[in-house]
């Protein structure tokens, strides 16, 4: 594995001959510095370049999973009728949240309706 020097970049050719240029962040760079990590994408725009990785941290946001209420059991062990209802039942779920042992619980609102 190559090493980036520090306020340096390394050039990479790909399989098709054409490279990418990866490149350090400045020393002293700091990634809780919204205004700067702003300022880095606006001038790599301007030069034409594109900016990937992680350049802004803000520790005091919510975490992922809390956002998303995701479950805390790992997907393959989720029955496939919780992660994927019938879609006849489909208008029958206002939401879908996860219950107090991490579990998805359909709310269930409106009564199919019956054809006839």
């Amino acid at each position: 594995m190559r090493k980036i020097p520090a306020d340096g970049a390394i050039e990479v050719t790909m399989h098709d001959g054409s490279s990418v240029r990866f490149r350090s962040v400045p020393e002293g760079y700091d990634p809780h510095d919204r205004r700067r990590s702003k300022s880095t994408f606006a001038t790599a725009k301007v030069a034409g370049k594109i900016v990937t990785g992680l350049l802004y941290v803000d520790e005091t946001g919510r975490e992922l999973h809390e956002m998303n209420a995701t479950p805390r059991e790992h997907c393959s062990k989720i029955p496939y009728a919780t992660l994927c209802p019938d879609p006849r039942n489909w208008r029958r779920c206002k939401r879908i949240s996860l219950g107090a042992e991490g579990q998805l619980r359909l709310h269930q609102t409106i009564e199919p309706r019956t054809r006839g």
